[in-house]
């Protein structure tokens, strides 16, 4: 047999075709490792699950409630400010009561977004590994403030740390985080509730469950919440030490669960007509939802506010969740992203 000869062609070929196939090997491994290990950074579609009833009259009760869960995207409340103005949230909880009681994280992904939606290129999904410690937390209801303390900030650290080579660019749009949920038919429940601003603090005005219609077994919900973007002086050290901050103390008051409540879940149809707190005249307890004028940016504002829980709040599901705000005091100017019905 003669000797190897690097200037043999078939010698070359054959190197050529062992250095293929060793490559189509490794490509098929990182394919295969990708599928067991690395398959579950998606974010599960998600399309509110409440029934719409395109009957009801706007005016009447069924009919703004129907319309103020619209511009519920998670269970924060902005700063109360003026007194008289109403914002509405939803909260996740079990069927004993308690807040994330039997729902579980099933995908996380952040985001910049503008008037016209969410910028594809600054997109961070992140799979359960991200969230895992925050699972844990939702399933130990009894666990102390500094465990909570210590995951929140690492989910934040190891999310922002993803996300900032992602918003070099445009380092001043603001920012959306989406948090998927997932529970069992007959285990979790959706709370909507429409609080008061009192002008220091935010009173329940009105509560209810909404009538939900879905396939499966499987119930699939979201949350919402919006940073604010680069600020004015604020370098990039800077802004990834207040988000991280920012989204640490939204991460808290999110696990964060007060005692179960010890009331037997009450049934749809009866929930809708349990009766309110009244903050306006009798005849319709619950007020309507603001008219949207295109140039009217104040009154948007005021409706799409800021995703911070109050400095004190009366709940129905008798929580008192820490205030988020920024380190200066400040809030987001956005409660959800604009044409975000649902996030895709």
């Amino acid at each position: 047999m003669p000797p190897l000869n690097p200037d043999n062609p078939l010698f070359i070929a054959a190197v050529v075709a062992a250095v293929g196939i060793i490559l189509v090997i490794v490509w098929l491994l990182s394919v295969l490792l990708r599928l067991f290990f690395g398959g579950d950074a998606t974010l599960p579609p998600w399309q509110p699950a409440y029934r719409m009833n395109a009957l009801n009259n706007p005016d009447s009760i069924a009919g703004r409630r129907q319309l103020w869960q619209q511009q519920a995207q998670s269970d924060a409340l902005p700063l109360a400010t003026e007194p008289g103005t109403f914002t509405a949230r939803k909260v996740l909880i079990g069927m004993d009561g308690r807040k994330l009681g039997g729902w579980q994280i099933n995908g996380m992904r952040i985001a910049q977004y503008d008037m016209y939606g969410r910028l594809g290129r600054t997109q961070v999904i992140f799979g359960r590994r991200s969230y895992r410690a925050l699972n844990h937390l939702i399933r130990k209801p009894s666990a102390k403030p500094q465990e909570v303390e210590r995951v929140a900030k690492a989910a934040s650290r190891s999310i922002i740390r993803k996300f900032r080579r992602k918003i070099r660019r445009t380092p001043t749009l603001p920012i959306s985080l989406d948090i998927r949920f997932r529970g069992l038919r007959g285990d979790v429940r959706v709370l909507f509730e429409l609080q008061q601003s009192l002008g220091t603090e935010w009173a329940l005005a009105d509560h209810w469950e909404p009538e939900l219609a879905f396939p499966g077994d499987t119930l699939q919900e979201n949350y919402t919440y919006v940073l604010n973007g680069q600020r004015s002086g604020e370098n990039a050290k800077a802004l990834s030490r207040r988000l991280e901050s920012e989204l640490t103390r939204m991460l808290i008051a999110m696990v964060s669960t007060p005692p179960p409540r010890e009331v037997a879940p009450a049934p749809v149809s009866n929930v809708a007509m349990q009766p309110v707190a009244a903050v306006t005249p009798a005849t319709h307890p619950t007020p309507p939802v603001p008219q949207f004028i295109a140039e009217d940016t104040a009154q948007m504002q005021a409706v799409l506010s800021a995703t911070a829980p109050p400095v004190r709040q009366s709940s129905v599901i008798t929580e008192d969740l820490p205030t988020v705000a920024d380190a200066d005091g400040e809030t987001a100017t956005g409660n959800r992203p604009p044409d975000d019905l649902p996030p895709g």
